[in-house]
């Protein structure tokens, strides 16, 4: 009975259901060892494949970089060796012949534009010295100028130059002679040996002979003062120098060499030209100009000559580059500021503040005595203003409401200045001829306004009125670029421009000022040649000038 209990088989049968119960629940115990025990292995093998992996790969990588630094070294040799044997130099002379042959290429085709280019250049400049020379005898003297007084000049330096020449050899004989008479005097006296003596005279001989050679050779030269008389002879004859250069020829010579200065109007007439030079062979336009902004089919009407379809591809640019350049029309844009006054400098904060603020620093530290700003909306400027030099300032705007926030913006700034006044209005409409006694000022500047006002030329005209003889007016303002592809893309943006900031903002300022009374004294672009810097002055009279030289 007791060996039955232990092996677990029930005598009584009384209690079946707690035998059954009994061995289920040590079924499951010792199926939850066993699972634990498992799982404890299974986690103590990763461990160790993790181990094992991890130090397999580290000296993997080891013998990798070791084998890498071997195999470099040995390609260095390698290298070193092919550098200094005779294939290299083989493959070396192979490719310099290469070159020289394509260079011998280059310049079998592009020698002659490049020969036609200089000789454009030359006679252009050539001309022009001569035009020059000419306008000056006729202000100055009274005279005017031929091709034989050209001669008869070159003719008379000359013989100027040959004189100085006799004079410098006769002042050199004299000079040996000199020196022989110290020679035959130091002989006598015994102050040197024969053999020092002759020594000292030939290093004295030698030093005069260079000294000789090297004046001739510079009073031999043409007098370049004003210009080459010779090569103008050699070069030119005198219907060439008295041919008047045409507008195209100043085209095409700016062209090559004051690209980024040409203007909008500059750049379409150029392309009218070439397109009927190559079209047609029309190379005569000797008293012919372009009108600004004239369409090529006005052109071509002009000239007799037809079209040659819209399906000309050289025309087809011509009309590209026209859209390009298109511009808003004028218009009054005093409403919108009205409406934009309160927002103005929460909106613009972020635009400005990369490349402008630098800017208007660097203008602001140019203003001093009696200052004017015109189109000052806001008062961007005032915080860089130094009130040490600027003697008194007027805020110009025609927005009442952004010359009020000037107003409190300066206020804030130095409540102290008192020399200071706030006028509504524009600048077109500033100055009336009428009025003599009217304000002049030292110095006149403006940020970004030409573009939101109806005639700016008429704005310049203005500040010109306004300005004191030595006085100056800076202008940093946006338009064109000097890259087509920027200006393809801020044409496109054009109306989304003037909508959002109310301004045009590609006009070409250089043709703005151009047209006005005022000249031009620095001029720099900036940021892809969006950013105009200008510092302007009046227009000087020349002929004045040279009577008071004279």
């Amino acid at each position: 009975m007791f060996q039955s209990f232990r092996t677990g088989l029930h005598i009584v049968p009384k209690f079946p259901q707690a035998n059954v119960i009994k061995i289920q629940h040590r079924n499951l115990l010792v199926n939850r060892q066993y699972s634990l025990l498992i799982s404890k292995r299974v986690k103590l093998q990763c461990r160790k494949t993790e181990f094992f992996n991890s130090r397999k790969y580290s000296t993997k990588n080891k013998d990798e970089s070791s084998d890498i630094a071997s195999k470099l070294s040995e390609k260095l040799v390698k290298f070193g060796l092919y550098l200094n044997s005779k294939k290299y130099q083989r493959m070396q002379a192979k490719i310099l012949t290469c070159v020289f042959v394509c260079f011998l290429i280059y310049s079998y085709f592009f020698f002659g534009k490049y020969e036609a280019k200089r000789r454009f250049s030359k006679n252009i400049e050539l001309r022009k010295e001569f035009q020059a020379w000419k306008d000056y005898e006729k202000v100055v003297n009274g005279k005017d100028v031929t091709f034989d007084d050209l001669k008869q000049l070159s003719a008379l330096r000359f013989k100027e130059r040959t004189l100085k020449i006799l004079e410098f050899n006769d002042l050199m004989k004299q000079r040996r002679e000199d020196a022989e008479r110290r020679k035959q005097e130091a002989m006598e006296t015994g102050v040197f040996r024969i053999s020092e003596h002759e020594k000292f005279a030939n290093v004295l001989s030698e030093r005069l002979n260079v000294l000789e050679a090297r004046i001739n050779d510079f009073l031999l030269k043409t007098d370049s003062l004003n210009f080459n008389l010779d090569h103008l002879i050699e070069n030119l004859s005198e219907e060439d120098l008295d041919k008047p250069i045409s507008e195209y020829e100043n085209l095409k010579y700016e062209s090559m060499f004051h690209a980024d200065k040409m203007r909008t109007r500059e750049v379409l007439k150029l392309a009218q030209y070439d397109y009927m030079i190559q079209e047609y062979g029309d190379d005569t336009f000797d008293g012919y100009s372009i009108p600004n902004y004239q369409s090529i089919k006005k052109t071509l009407s002009e000239r007799g000559l037809p079209e040659n379809g819209e399906d000309d591809k050289l025309l087809q640019k011509i009309y590209e580059l026209e859209d390009i350049h298109k511009v808003m029309p004028p218009m009054d844009t005093v409403n919108f500021f009205e409406d934009k006054a309160t927002e103005y400098d929460s909106s613009i904060k972020k635009e400005e503040y990369i490349f402008i603020n630098g800017q208007r620093k660097k203008l602001a530290k140019k203003l001093y005595g009696d200052c004017l700003e015109t189109s000052c909306g806001t008062g961007r400027n005032i915080p860089y203003l130094d009130l040490v030099d600027i003697n008194s300032i007027t805020f110009l705007d025609p927005s009442q409401k952004m010359l009020e926030t000037c107003k409190e913006k300066f206020e804030n700034f130095n409540d102290k200045f008192s020399k200071v006044a706030y006028v509504k209005g524009k600048c077109e409409d500033l100055v009336n001829d009428e009025n003599e006694n009217k304000m002049k000022y030292d110095c006149i500047f403006e940020t970004f306004g030409l573009c939101s006002q109806k005639d700016p030329v008429e704005s310049l005209n203005n500040m010109a009125k306004l300005l004191k003889k030595d006085g100056r007016v800076f202008l940093l303002e946006h338009g064109k670029s000097s890259y087509e592809s920027v200006n393809r893309m801020m044409t496109k943006s054009m109306d989304k421009r003037l909508e959002h900031w109310g301004c045009r903002f590609n006009l070409d300022i250089g043709e703005i000022i151009d047209d006005s009374d005022l000249e031009i004294v620095s001029e720099e672009r900036k940021h892809l040649g969006t950013t105009w810097i200008y510092t302007l002055k009046l227009k000087d009279d020349k002929f004045e000038d040279i009577e008071k030289a004279q």
